[in-house]
């Protein structure tokens, strides 16, 4: 169930308006081939922005879903432009953070697929399970960033606290369990603080995890 409103100045735009949105839906099944990784069940979602045809992007004021049990809230804003070879690829400008408890699956279920490839998939490997509090991030990743494969530190900030995590960090060895500590993304640079979990019967504390990239 769900309802677009003002959907009729979106449609009586010309080519060169820009139009004012407002999206309220009670559930939503966000389906984005090639942006993420598969389709998203959203609940509760809220929307204010604008719309620019001319400009190619989509600028949010106001957003806020509920997925798996969480919320999420920020703005920011969604761009495309066409690179050097004719392909066009999005930007993203955000800001915003996630409230309540939320699993590494589904912060990835959130993660635009041409973002940072390798970090996603560190992030992917490394967590294994448990609970994540206090997500926070910021993020400027431009088209040209994205066409070159390469995105610096400053371009992207992504915080947040783990529990109960199983923690995978060197191939063919055993995981730390019961993991707890804080993380941060950055970039294409991922690292884990460990403040304290198990390796098998060991108990460990103030360890570092991560791939470190520039």
């Amino acid at each position: 169930v769900g309802r677009i409103e003002r959907a009729s100045t979106l449609m009586r735009a010309g080519a060169e308006a820009d139009a004012a949105i407002e999206l309220n839906f009670a559930s939503v099944d966000l389906d984005m081939p090639g942006v993420l990784a598969a389709p998203i069940a959203l609940t509760d979602v809220r929307a204010r922005g604008v719309a620019s045809r001319s400009q190619a992007e989509l600028a949010v004021s106001d957003a806020r879903f509920a997925v798996d049990g969480a919320t999420v809230h920020g703005a920011g804003k969604i761009y495309w432009r066409a690179g050097k070879d004719g392909r066009w690829r999005p930007g993203v400008r955000a800001e915003g953070g996630i409230d309540g408890v939320i699993g590494p699956r589904s912060v990835l279920k959130l993660w635009p697929v041409q973002l940072a490839e390798g970090a996603r998939s560190y992030l992917d490997d490394a967590l294994r399970g448990g609970a994540l509090t206090g997500v926070t991030v910021k993020a400027d990743v431009t088209p040209e960033m994205i066409e070159k494969g390469e995105v610096p530190n400053a371009a992207r900030d992504l915080n947040f606290r783990f529990a109960e995590a199983d923690v995978a960090y060197v191939d063919g060895m055993t995981p730390i369990t019961l993991g707890r500590g804080t993380a941060r993304l950055q970039g294409n640079a991922f690292a884990l603080q460990l403040a304290s979990g198990r390796i098998g019967s060991l108990a460990v504390s103030r360890g570092r995890i991560g791939e470190p990239r520039q």
